[in-house]
């Protein structure tokens, strides 16, 4: 269809009623046009003007219901139905609620739907993983980090390290809740850590306290590293990044989640791994690396939170951004 503009360009009848109509179609032309050209921060600014408002309606759709089998983890309002949270009645109150929802769980989900499923043939109880660059992911309330657990029937122990983890009780021990064991680590990762050490040394001691834990946990590698976002090709972070690419190199985990806020985003990362795969041929005989293969190639992330902002790497102050829009999983090189 013509742009709502065009709509007005050409002929229409003469007099008092078509005028007035002509005027009010105008104006609701103007007011869409308007609203796409809206920096799309106010779509969050929406969704919070909703939650003030209707509190009691927020807070509940919020709440963590008890865990329960949820089979296949293949779409959110699926995941959310099944898992019996208490969603609004009403179409528009619903849809804000599920918007929150989803910015609450997009990690937990993302993780699990990413990367629970490569480890099925091993039949592993327990993950482990590593979260690098962790930020915003590491000051979640660890019942939503337990949603990893039931959405993937199955136990996590996640490192979070990076300059920016919040500080909180979880720096330097394991804190638990459910299914899920978090440990904080505030430090950058440079080329000489053992990210596999670092895991171990953080979970020993929750080790010692469950005996239905796998029995080759602390020998075999990482079963994954997770970057959510993290601006791997952005022109003043890429630097920084090489020294946590090596150590992850290094760990050789079974698979590595990138998560990206937008298509451009992800096309940065990718141009990152390109440069510094060909770059990087330590202990390499055979020559230059090459970025491994994918095990879930590029892709729009069905548990992306539903709370879009401004986006941080660009200047454009009308470019959408949406935390875990995207995603690619690599093949590392752990068994």
């Amino acid at each position: 269809s013509p742009p709502a503009a065009a709509c007005f360009l050409g002929s229409s009848p003469s007099g008092p009623s078509s005028s007035r109509a002509a005027r009010r179609r105008k104006e609701e032309a103007d007011r869409r046009l308007s609203a796409r050209a809206r920096p799309r921060s106010s779509m969050a600014a929406v969704v919070d003007a909703w939650a003030r408002a209707n509190k009691d309606l927020a807070v509940a759709a919020l709440r963590i219901p008890p865990p329960c089998a949820v089979g296949a983890l293949e779409d959110f309002e699926g995941y959310v139905t099944r898992r019996k949270f208490q969603l609004p009645p009403r179409a528009e109150d619903r849809r804000h609620a599920l918007a929150l929802l989803r910015h609450s769980l997009t990690y937990p989900l993302t993780l699990a739907a990413a990367l629970a499923p490569l480890c099925e043939a091993k039949k592993k109880k327990t993950l482990r993983v590593a979260i690098v660059g962790a930020r915003a992911e590491s000051s979640l309330p660890l019942s939503v980090w337990a949603e990893a657990g039931v959405a993937s029937e199955r136990r996590w122990q996640l490192l979070m390290v990076g300059p920016q983890v919040a500080p909180s009780r979880r720096l330097g021990r394991p804190v638990s809740a459910r299914d899920v064991s978090v440990v904080c680590r505030r430090a950058s990762l440079t080329a000489s850590d053992d990210l596999n050490a670092l895991a171990r040394e953080a979970f020993d001691d929750d080790d010692d306290d469950d005996d239905d834990l796998d029995e080759d946990l602390d020998e075999a590698p990482l079963d994954g590293v997770a970057l959510f976002h993290p601006g791997l090709g952005h022109e003043t972070l890429e630097a920084g990044w090489r020294g946590g690419l090596r150590s992850l190199v290094n760990a050789r985990p079974r698979a590595v989640l990138v998560t990206s806020f937008s298509q451009a985003d992800q096309r940065s990362d990718l141009a990152a791994l390109d440069r510094f795969f060909a770059d990087d041929d330590d202990d390499h005989a055979g020559g230059k690396r090459e970025t491994p293969p994918f095990l879930v190639p590029p892709t729009l992330n069905p548990f992306r939170s539903g709370r879009p902002f401004i986006d941080p790497t660009t200047t454009d102050s009308t470019t959408l951004a949406v935390a875990n829009e995207r995603l690619f999983v690599l093949r590392g090189n752990g068994k």
